[in-house]
């Protein structure tokens, strides 16, 4: 058993039957299948949880890359995430430990790196990083950046 308290808040943008079997399937506790319509209604939801979830299922039928607009949103609301083993991930995150990459088989490497990534000690450290990251790469924060060494540039 991982965490007896984990409460699991899944938001599937299709296949919500499916999602019930796997459930049902693999006897998840503790568990609620959101149908979040919109940007705003996800964001408000995911800012709610500890961990964020970016898993690749061919089942599912969703793209085998994730969605670079999930990661930003659990960065932005301070979550680190699992994620399936995904080529276009932020080395950084990666690095940084905010994100826990799955093996291409969408599992963990060894059982102890999962249980200290998802520790709450653990979560509750690594949430500042998320937002520290979220707003070093907040396009806001790139364009001056990126303006100011064009602008040094030229004056040289």
């Amino acid at each position: 058993m991982i965490r007896q308290e984990l409460e699991f808040w899944f938001i599937p943008t299709n296949k919500i039957d499916l999602f019930k079997q796997e459930i049902e399937k693999n006897s998840l506790k503790n568990t609620t299948i959101y149908d979040v319509n919109g940007q705003d209604a996800s964001s408000k939801l995911v800012s709610q949880c500890d961990l964020g979830l970016a898993i690749y299922d061919k089942d599912f039928g969703s793209t085998k890359y994730i969605e670079p607009i999930k990661i930003w949103e659990y960065m932005m609301c301070g979550l680190p995430f699992i994620i399936s083993c995904e080529p276009s991930l932020n080395k950084e995150a990666i690095n940084e430990g905010i994100a826990l990459q799955l093996k291409p088989d969408n599992k963990p490497s060894d059982d102890d790196t999962l249980h200290n990534f998802i520790s709450k000690e653990n979560l509750i450290q690594l949430q500042s990083k998320c937002l520290q990251m979220a707003k070093k790469y907040d396009i806001k924060e790139v364009l001056k950046n990126n303006l100011f060494l064009f602008h040094s540039t030229r004056q040289q």
